[in-house]
């Protein structure tokens, strides 16, 4: 069985939503094969993805040394990820799927 690509995701405080960034999350959830989104606060996910659901995009990064990506409303504006990694092809999905980059 291969192991499931563990995204923590951290969410802005939706106090001026444009979107629904929870049924964001969900909707890629349910695309997307082999991940499992966890909370992250959670210390043992591979990828943080942070979703701010206005173009203020005031979400905090946490202190996280590996991969992330980051989705305001319905684009990903920045991302640090490496090239050939489980967390580029969870990028390349994210593309796939209509969240365009900035």
């Amino acid at each position: 069985m291969t192991r499931k690509l563990r995204v923590g995701v951290k969410y802005c405080g939706h106090c001026n939503p444009y979107i629904d960034g929870p049924a964001l999350v969900h909707n890629l959830e349910q695309l997307v094969q082999n991940v499992e989104l966890v909370s992250w606060d959670n210390p043992t996910y591979d990828v943080l993805l942070m979703v701010s659901a206005c173009m203020s995009a005031c979400l905090s990064r946490p202190s996280f040394n590996g991969p992330w990506i980051e989705i305001v409303v319905n684009e990903i504006r920045k991302y640090q990820v490496t090239d050939g990694s489980p967390a580029e092809l969870f990028l390349k999905v994210l593309l796939d799927e209509g969240i365009k980059a900035q």
